[in-house]
């Protein structure tokens, strides 16, 4: 069975840390990184399945790179603390197939984290969006 490759964008390093390492013992290969500009480069160099996608970055906003991956088709998980209905509209418009509101503490999402990087498959569809 192929594992499922993820791209984290996550500037937090705590929650960062603890997700990848959380997502790993259930068999993703996960790739993180804690920028925009250098989520770009990955984009372009290599191959994921899915893109796990914190909004408040301190380079660029998330919804920047959600434009340039929506024209790629890649899935894009929005996992952010804005819980606000605008913010989630203007998420999926700009090409978000699901969103995820972060809570405190993280581990509260574990299972939910997972069973919707499950879920979703490659043509960017959320299986609960089916």
């Amino acid at each position: 069975m192929k594992m499922i490759r993820i791209l984290y964008i996550e500037d937090d390093l705590t929650t960062a840390k603890y997700l990848n390492a959380f997502l790993s013992e259930h068999c993703f290969d996960v790739v993180h990184t804690d920028s925009v500009v250098s989520a770009h480069s990955y984009i372009n160099t290599e191959t994921f399945d899915l893109i796990l996608l914190d909004l408040n970055m301190p380079d660029y906003s998330g919804f920047d790179l959600l434009k340039t991956v929506n024209a790629l088709t890649l899935p894009v998980i929005v996992i952010s603390a804005f819980s606000d209905t605008a913010t989630k509209v203007k998420a999926f418009r700009y090409g978000a197939c699901d969103y995820l509101v972060a809570s405190e503490p993280l581990r509260q999402n574990d299972t939910t984290c997972t069973n919707r990087c499950l879920a979703t498959d490659i043509s960017g569809r959320s299986a609960s969006a089916s």
